[in-house]
């Protein structure tokens, strides 16, 4: 090959060029690209501001809601919108046992004084068992019976009819028999007997064979225990052995089988009963299964081969593998149930499918489908499909039926009760289905609540309910009378408001910092060629300088903290105070920017004096909600002048990161901002799409920029099969001339 061949095609594959000029090609090209590398460069350093100012809002939104969940979410204890976080009164009993029969709270507006209660009934809700109704019949018969056994039949593993597996209380163990007649089921009784006292301790299961059938029964109504059917091991064994003539796998009834899902179809494959001495065997074994016609034919789209001495498959459609499991033990008298393998088990199976369930009589749901009905309401169901399951699901989540159906493992038995309790609560309920689950029940109501306090007797529906400035949350009856005294009490409210003071102050400290964070502007991201000429530390200590002041003056931020300072000292209707008639004020050193100091000694004062007041002050609502008033501006004003401190910052934070849209879908203005990990808004705020687009922009920048290195490269190879074409001449005329003979 010519030495110009030879440079051509290493500049063109290779670009290892200037072999004829003496040139360094990939330096002079880096250069000519310096300027193209420098606006992506620029890009990414945009993108890196976007993705850090993201981070920066992110941190802002998590400080605003961890925040708002200690001091106004309806969960919390702090909740400064519930009058219970400003509570300046405490309950306390005569007796240590009296709380287990009634809880008492006084709220704001509760008097002083020593309370006693008498007659207590609780509120109840319409159920089909009245209170002190002997305990439900089992809905399913409390001992797994089978079928006849055959006493005849040939218990054999190649049989696979030799194993079943017992579950009780969680713990599952493989019951195996001896090979061979079944004949004497007395001896059978005792060796099953021997296999459960060795798994579960003895006495835990007894075993019978009495009228030529197989049952069990735990030792204990709280026991749960099931009969199923065994696995074969194939799946495991089979894919996961590396058979070898020293080592060979030997294939039985018990883990020559697995299920095979091929598309949308599944076979169960079975490989003959022998030893597999390689790989080869087995997939030979394998081959002649699955393409066998019965299962899925010559056309199988399945391929088996060797990896690492193990079997693997390969097709171009979704395959699974899994374990298959053991043929049904009809010998001992153990049916599956006809659609699923054997599933017997002394409580019902909730997930079993209604039609499969034997109930307490030993019978079957008398209908296919039908349906029942609660409170006038029909519920329809299929039999064939449903399960216990999903019935209570479908009655318990319709909140127009008002009932809620359970169930008591111990007891094996359901129960219903209306949702609502006194006297208006009523339950009717009807039906085939209903009647085999001992629900059937009509004319039911419930009791209402009563108490009588001080010699006034109070009644209602509910068994929590406000009276008289206290909450009472009755808990058991008695007719024992119960003495509880009021008094005050300043040290909760006041420990409440103080907390917040000092938390609101850390909040806006840190909320200033960061809008009055000076920027750097000097310090732009660096690149990855700068980082890679620097310390870690010298990368640390750049990059902190450059994002600093990344929000600085950000008007999201700005607005937020003007409108907090601002409700805080707003007038708040019927209040009758402001915080400053409390004892909280806004500090006089400009360096604090706004934050707040307690005069603790005139709080306390007016949280002795003038509690109500000062609950007013932080917890008083209005009729309009944050909901209704979020695209009305009229009504929002009104909110906002009706409302206390409490529910006034409430409704700020929530404006800057709710997550809930308005009319316009949009949600608060932080999100909207920088989104929120979890929340749609991760990936539909303002700076992602920043970042989306100077990713397209880097992608675009980086295709021209090939574009343009691949084009150089062209010039400087052609340049170089120019110069060899020149050399080879030059060198030819050379020696036509004689130019190199001595």
């Amino acid at each position: 090959m010519a030495i110009s061949s030879i440079a051509s095609a290493l500049n063109t594959k290779l670009r290892l060029s200037g072999m004829s000029s003496g040139l360094d090609t990939d330096a002079i090209v880096k250069q000519l690209l310096l300027a193209d590398q420098a606006k992506i460069d620029k890009v990414l350093q945009k993108k890196q501001i976007s993705q850090w100012k993201t981070d920066a809002y992110r941190d802002i939104t998590a400080s605003l809601k961890t925040f708002y969940n200690t001091y106004f979410d309806t969960l919390s204890a702090k909740n400064l919108r519930s009058a219970g976080a400003l509570t300046c009164y405490t309950a306390s009993y005569a007796s240590s046992t009296a709380a287990d029969f009634i809880g008492i709270t006084p709220g704001a507006s509760a008097k002083p004084g020593t309370y006693t209660i008498t007659d207590i009934k609780v509120a109840t809700s319409a159920s089909n068992r009245a209170a002190g109704d002997p305990a439900p019949s089992p809905v399913t018969a409390d001992i797994v019976t089978g079928n006849t056994i055959d006493a005849a039949a040939v218990i054999s593993k190649d049989n696979d009819n030799n194993r079943f597996v017992f579950t009780l209380n969680g713990k599952t163990v493989n019951i195996t028999l001896d090979d061979g007649a079944l004949g004497d089921l007395s001896a059978l009784e005792t060796k099953l007997k021997a296999e459960f006292d060795k798994a579960y301790g003895p006495g835990k299961v007894t075993v019978s064979t009495a009228d030529g059938k197989l049952s069990f029964k735990a030792a204990l109504s709280t026991d749960v225990f099931s009969v199923g059917t065994a696995s074969n091991t194939g799946y495991s064994e089979i894919f996961g052995a590396k058979p070898t003539a020293g080592a060979p796998l030997t294939l039985t009834g018990w883990n020559n089988r697995f299920d095979l899902k091929i598309g949308d179809t599944t076979h169960t494959i079975e490989l003959p009963t022998t030893t597999y001495s390689t790989a080869g065997e087995l997939i030979t074994a394998l081959n002649n299964a699955v393409k066998d016609p019965s299962k899925f034919g010559a056309s199988a789209d399945i391929t088996f081969e060797e990896k690492d001495g193990k079997v693997v498959y390969k097709s171009s459609q979704t395959v699974s593998v899994s374990a298959a499991k053991t043929n049904t033990n009809v010998a001992l008298g153990l049916a599956a149930l006809p659609d699923n393998p054997l599933n017997l088990s002394n409580k019902i199976n909730l997930n079993e499918k209604i039609k499969n369930i034997d109930f307490n009589d030993g019978s079957s749901l008398p209908v296919a489908s039908g349906y029942f009905t609660i409170n006038g309401k029909q519920i329809t169901f299929d039999a064939s499909t449903m399960s216990i399951n999903d019935i209570m699901k479908k009655v318990n989540s319709d909140s127009s039926l008002n009932a809620t159906i359970s169930y008591d493992l111990t007891t094996n038995s359901f129960s219903i009760k209306s949702n609502r309790t006194g006297v208006t609560s009523t339950l009717d309920v009807s039906g085939d289905l209903m009647q085999v689950l001992g629900l059937e029940c009509s004319g039911k109501t419930g009791t209402d609540a009563e108490i009588t306090v001080n010699g006034q007797k109070i009644v209602r529906s509910d068994n929590n309910f406000s009276y008289n400035g206290i909450t009472y949350d009755i808990k058991k009856a008695t007719s024992d009378p119960i003495t509880v005294t009021v008094a005050g009490d300043t040290t909760k409210a006041f420990d409440t408001i103080k907390e917040f003071v000092t938390e609101y102050n850390k909040l806006i400290e840190k909320l200033n910092g960061k809008i009055g964070e000076k920027r750097y502007s000097d310090y732009v991201p660096l690149t990855d060629e700068q980082k890679s000429a620097m310390s870690e530390d010298q990368i640390n200590k750049w990059e902190e300088k450059a994002k600093s002041g990344l929000l600085y003056g950000d008007s999201v931020i700005s607005s937020a903290l003007s409108r907090m300072r601002s409700a805080l000292y707003s007038s708040v209707a019927g209040a009758g105070m402001n915080l400053s008639s409390i004892g909280i004020t806004t500090s006089s050193f400009y360096q604090d920017k706004g934050q707040l100091v307690i005069d603790e000694t005139k709080l306390k004062n007016a949280l002795a004096n003038n509690s109500e007041a000062v609950v007013n002050l932080f917890t008083n609502s209005s009729d309009v909600t944050y909901f209704e008033a979020m695209d009305d501006q009229a009504l929002k004003n009104k909110r906002y002048e009706e409302s206390g401190l409490a529910n006034r910052i409430s409704d700020i934070i929530q404006d800057a990161i709710r997550t809930s849209t308005n009319k316009d879908g949009k949600k608060g203005s932080l999100l909207e901002k920088a989104g929120m990990v979890g929340d749609r808004s991760e990936f539909t705020n303002i700076l992602y799409k920043e970042i989306s687009d100077y990713d397209k922009s880097v992608t675009e920048l980086n295709r021209k920029l090939t574009e343009k290195e691949t084009a150089l490269y062209k010039k400087f190879t052609a340049m170089e099969s120019a110069l060899s074409k020149m050399n080879s001449q030059s060198s030819w005329l050379t020696q036509q001339f004689g130019g190199g003979s001595n």
